[in-house]
């Protein structure tokens, strides 16, 4: 069995890795939604033979993002934690605003979010095999 993360693991450590942004590496990493968005958790793996991607809830195809997040990498503990919360380790969670009993979008809110993600992912979706029509799917 082969090691597929060394690049992953020397950049965690701080060592001086080469990026090539032909070459994705398997890892954990992040990137940010956008100029001044959010962090998002960023996962990179083969998957029967072949490189595939996850960041935040979605999948992505990994050189499309690799130059994006291939300076950030993080711990397998600390991205685990944002993909199952949405939140980084340490991160302090927003008070609600005044007149609000929860941080919960309004439905316009909520519509808007979900066409801006589903337009995020048509842009950069290749459909080509079962997970991404399955994914072309769900948007639809």
């Amino acid at each position: 069995m082969s090691d597929h993360y060394p690049f992953w693991r020397a950049a965690i450590a701080g060592e001086p890795v080469e990026i090539n942004e032909a070459n994705p590496q398997p890892g954990y990493y992040k990137l940010r939604r956008g100029k001044d968005g959010p962090w998002l958790p960023v996962a990179i793996w083969w998957l029967n033979g072949e490189l595939v991607a996850k960041v935040g809830s979605h999948m992505r195809n990994p050189y499309d993002i690799w130059t994006w997040c291939a300076e950030n990498p993080v711990s397998q503990e600390d991205a685990k934690f944002a993909f199952q919360t949405g939140a980084w380790p340490g991160d302090v969670p927003q008070a609600p605003t005044t007149g609000h009993n929860s941080m919960a979008l309004s439905l316009p809110e909520e519509i808007d979010d979900a066409v801006n993600q589903a337009l995020d992912w048509l842009a950069n979706a290749k459909v080509d095999n079962d997970t991404s029509a399955d994914q072309c799917a769900n948007w639809r």
